[in-house]
């Protein structure tokens, strides 16, 4: 297949310089949450600090609209984020978060992110196993993701994801454009989410008027529904 048509193009050092900063602490984080000693939960940690001392979106107001595939679907979605420093690593945390919770209520566990850069673009997969005893050892599902900085101001996320042997999950194909289109809003503060909702099997893009959301508080929802989804699965024990 060829390659997508934004391939191959340079960005400032800048920004090069700042894939890395965002993605040590989504990488640190991530192990942190499965293990307090990070140290011991994954040893490419360093590996992946290196690699991941450089990318940040700019500070200011992003819209983002996705277009995909999820199962046989069809899939449009637009959303807007206020981002500053602080609230765009977080929002790459969130992204992870949220791929593990879609698994963790089939007893599907993960591992901690890997990432790699090469110029403008960062690749990142994570895998994640089913803890089933009647299950093959492979069961599980994977995630992959190719992000290209075109500039501080505009970024292709492409995502995939494929279940092994599992049942209620499809595999997963979208792409996401990200523009910067200016300064935020009076009413929007770094973090707040501006949700304008999604189409299914539809040629026209979502225009909802859905209630605000904000980034930190979404983590937090996030994280307590994963936790709370592995508190059943340990309860439950292997089945």
């Amino acid at each position: 297949m060829a390659d997508p048509w934004y391939m191959g193009t340079q960005v400032p050092a800048a920004t090069a310089a700042g894939i890395a900063a965002a993605m040590e602490v989504v990488v640190m984080a991530a192990s942190d949450r499965r293990n307090r000693n990070a140290c011991t939960r994954f040893v490419d940690l360093a590996r992946n600090r290196a690699l991941c001392s450089s990318a940040t979106r700019k500070p200011g107001l992003w819209k983002m609209r996705a277009t995909g595939t999820v199962g046989p679907n069809q899939v449009k979605a637009i959303k807007k984020h206020c981002l500053d420093a602080t609230s765009d690593r977080v929002l790459h945390e969130l992204e992870i978060l949220r791929k593990e919770l879609e698994v963790v209520h089939s007893d599907i566990a993960c591992q901690a992110p890997k990432f790699s850069l090469d110029g403008n673009v960062m690749t990142g997969e994570m895998g994640c196993g089913n803890n089933s005893l009647d299950d093959d050892e492979a069961a599980g599902m994977d995630f992959r993701w190719t992000t290209t900085f075109k500039s501080d101001s505009e970024i292709v996320n492409e995502e995939h994801s494929l279940p092994r042997d599992v049942i209620f999950h499809r595999e997963n194909n979208m792409v996401e454009e990200q523009r910067w289109i200016g300064d935020c809003p009076a009413n929007l503060k770094p973090g707040d989410i501006v949700d304008l909702g999604f189409n299914c099997n539809s040629d026209l893009w979502p225009n909802e008027n859905r209630p605000a959301d904000n980034i930190h508080e979404a983590l937090n929802r996030v994280e307590k529904l994963r936790q709370e989804g592995i508190e059943i699965n340990e309860r439950l024990g292997a089945m």
